[in-house]
């Protein structure tokens, strides 16, 4: 799936984990019965950011970590790169 992507958003989703079947995923998010958070953060010019997907019973389904790209990430660009990894 990410394959389809171009390589600045497929780089983003490198490091996604499934904790359930890709079916189940799905189902959960098609009927808007997830849960969603990030974080990000930056330190000595280097940032990254995580989130975790889960379900109404806030079991963990999906989670995700990658290093933030440009010049000195700011703690606000690490938090938006976890935000926009939701989009996809």
């Amino acid at each position: 799936y990410s394959k389809e992507f171009p390589k600045w958003e497929s780089t983003l989703l490198k490091h996604i984990i499934f904790l359930t079947t890709p079916e189940e995923v799905h189902a959960n998010i098609s009927h808007n019965k997830i849960i969603c958070a990030s974080d990000g953060g930056a330190a000595c010019a280097k940032g990254s950011f995580r989130l975790v997907i889960a379900d109404e019973s806030h079991n963990p389904i999906v989670t995700c970590n990658d290093p933030v790209f440009g010049y000195q990430p700011s703690s606000y660009r690490c938090e938006a790169f976890g935000v926009l990894v939701l989009t996809f």
